[in-house]
């Protein structure tokens, strides 16, 4: 199960087209990248070596493509701001990045595992993400551009 972050979790989101030239047919690269507020559960009391689990985020981002579009996305991230005592342990198991048939925009997945001292209080760490995602679009349109961005 996955908590999905509203928009509003999503601090400075910044978007950047590049024109590129594949892999595959691909013509477009966007690269996102900005910072995603994350809220864990409330810990049970637990030692410090002994691990919480593992927790699960999705959020959306980039702009809204159709599934021929889409070509493949790549996500990193590490975590960026974590206002916690040395007695936590927190990890990102992976980051991943694939396309939302229901939204039409790139859902990132990130994993993290942590554990925490004995009556721990819920906190909130951001992690800082890169995503890039190659897309691809009809080169009409891709001509026509140049040619009234030239005029």
């Amino acid at each position: 199960m996955s908590t999905r972050l509203a928009d509003q979790d999503l601090n400075n989101p910044q978007i950047m087209e590049i024109w590129v030239n594949g892999p595959e047919d691909a013509n477009r690269l966007f690269i996102c990248a900005g910072a995603a507020q994350l809220l864990p559960p409330p810990v049970p009391p637990l030692n410090r070596a002994t691990p919480t689990g593992t927790t699960t985020f999705t959020f959306l981002i980039g702009p809204q493509l159709t599934r021929r579009q889409f070509v493949r996305a790549i996500a990193s991230g590490a975590i960026s701001r974590c206002p916690l005592q040395s007695t936590y342990e927190i990890h990102i198991a992976s980051m991943d990045a694939d396309f939302d048939d229901e939204s039409g925009q790139v859902e990132v997945r990130v994993e993290f595992t942590m554990s925490a001292p004995s009556g721990s209080m819920p906190y909130t760490i951001a992690v800082a993400y890169n995503v890039s995602v190659l897309a691809q679009f009809p080169a009409v349109v891709a001509e026509s551009m140049i040619l009234s961005a030239s005029s």
